[in-house]
Formats: structure tokens, sequence, C-alpha cells
């Protein structure tokens, strides 16, 4: 059995920060400081609680789903320095000139080992996200729904000036879109897609795969662009509800805008992507899979 090297929440608190303090911080000035300051550096840096990225570290290792897991026998794999450095590239977002004289590497390293790790943290999303069977939903209502949207540089068309299927109604211009569902009653991330075209509303995102999964007689929480007099599955603002479904409606809603607002606080997914449509979501799913295992861990999302 390949080996497994196992890092502690302070051991990654302390690498991260090591890493990310410059030379002007000496060492007894650093780890003077209170640690609940430490950790709120440490998750402005690289997006996460050192709680979480342990784990994540540890099941790098030790899942069963080879796309996610890393190869121990390569060293530069089991450099806990580049995990934190692909983490920090999620969080902060920096040029490739920055991470090379940051690293001290060359953009081709630097560029390898970042790609590494995003793509092994997002192939645990067939682990962390997941549809539960028919016969796991226990209540009428079962999920909510809502779609993001994020910036992404202009995309070449054949003919026109502009692909119009890459538009973003948010930015008025070139974006991604995915679909997410949450779990109403745990904290869980259960359904993720990338949309087929970033211009498609809501509503038709939604009818092209998702509405297929949902039982017959369970309830989808969502804004008002889903409101569809067809579909009485769906459960969108109606002023003929009573004043506790108005707000157990609003509260499933925020619950769904809180989560989203964890996302866009990775900058990656905020400004204007520069890489493929395919590195994006990527990032997207990475960035996902990291707040599934922090909602497990340490901060699990309000009840409804």
């Amino acid at each position: 059995m390949p080996q497994v090297y196992i890092y502690s929440p302070d051991q990654v608190l302390r690498r991260g920060l090591s890493m990310a303090a410059s030379a002007e911080w000496k060492s007894a000035r650093l780890w003077k400081q209170k640690h609940s300051v430490l950790v709120a550096d440490f998750k402005a840096v690289y997006g996460a609680h050192p709680i979480v990225l342990s784990a994540i570290w540890l099941r790098l290792q030790t899942t069963e789903i080879a796309a996610a897991r890393i190869d121990t026998s390569k060293k530069r794999s089991i450099h806990l320095k580049n995990f934190l450095r692909s983490m920090h590239f999620l969080k902060r977002y920096p040029t490739e000139t920055i991470r090379k004289y940051q690293s001290g590497n060359t953009r081709k390293t630097v560029q390898k080992w970042c790609w590494y790790f995003v793509e092994h943290i997002a192939a645990l999303r067939d682990e962390k996200i997941v549809w539960p069977g028919d016969n796991e939903w226990t209540t009428i209502f079962i999920i909510s729904v809502d779609g993001v949207q994020c910036r992404f540089h202009e995309v070449k068309h054949a003919v026109l000036s502009k692909d119009p299927a890459y538009f973003a109604h948010k930015f008025n211009g070139p974006g991604l879109g995915y679909e997410l569902a949450l779990h109403l009653f745990e904290p869980r991330l259960v359904w993720l897609r990338k949309n087929e075209k970033t211009k498609d509303s809501d509503l038709k995102a939604y009818r092209q795969q998702l509405k297929k999964f949902i039982p017959p007689g369970k309830l989808v929480v969502a804004d008002g662009g889903y409101r569809d007099k067809q579909d009485p599955q769906m459960a969108s603002p109606n002023a003929y509800d009573t004043p506790e479904l108005k707000t157990f409606k609003a509260r499933a809603r925020m619950r769904q805008e809180h989560f989203h607002s964890r996302i866009k606080a990775f900058n990656c997914l905020t400004g204007q992507f520069a890489s493929s449509e395919m590195r994006h979501a990527d990032c997207f799913e990475a960035i996902c899979v990291v707040l599934c295992f922090e909602m497990e861990l340490i901060s699990p999302l309000f009840d409804v």
C-alpha cells in the first residue's frame, strides 16, 4: 500500500503562513499573533480553514476515485507547498509571473503543479457532490436550485464578432454559467452542472437535465426566474403562500445565495478568467469540493 503523508491542521497552518510571510516577518513575531488572527490570515491567502485543507490533503491520498488520488511515488506530488500554491491560485488568482517569482520555479513548473492539484481536487466531485437516491428523500421540499454566472474572456466566433452562446446577462458580456442545487435539510451540495450555453435562462438549464431527476410529488425551491405554471414541482415565490411558507421559501433562497457568496470569495471566479473553458470548469468544481468539506467539517449552512 502506498505511503500516506499526513499533516495536521496546525502543520498546514504553519507551513502556509511561513510560505506567505515575507522576510520582514521574523518567526517570533509571526507566531506571536493570536491563533484566530493566524487562521483568518490563512483563509485570506488560501481560501479555506487549515482543518479543511488538512482533510482534503489526506483524502487526495486515500480516495478510491482514481482521477482524484495523487501519485505519492512522485516527489513533487507529495509536497504540501504545491498543494497550498494551488489553493492560493484559486483564492487570489495571481498572474503566472507573480506565481513564478513567489515559488522560485519556472512558469512551466508552476503551471504543471497548479493544474495537477486543481484537477485532482475537482475529481473529488464524484465523491462529495452526489445526487441522493429517490428513497433517501424524506420530505416534500427537497432542494433549492439556482444558477451562477462567472466572467470569461471573449470567445471567437466563425462569423460573428462575439459568440452569443457565451453572453452572461449579469455582466452584459462573456461568461460561463453553472447550475447548483443544495439539499434543503442537510449541508450538502447535491448537484453541479456546467450550462450548455451561458445565455440559456436558469429555467431552460433546469429543464435540460435536473428536472428529470426530481422524484414525483417532491418540490424544488427557486427564485422567480424559475417560475413555471406548467410545472407543479417548482416552488417559486407565490403571492398566495401562507406567511410560514413564504418565510421558508425565502430562507431557502437566502441559504442558496449564501453558498454562492462563498464561491465568489475565490478570485479566480470573480475576475475575467484567462485560461480555457475546461480549466474554468476544473476551478469551479474544485472550489465547490472545498466548500463541501467546509460545510461538513467547520461551517455548515444555516437551517431553513
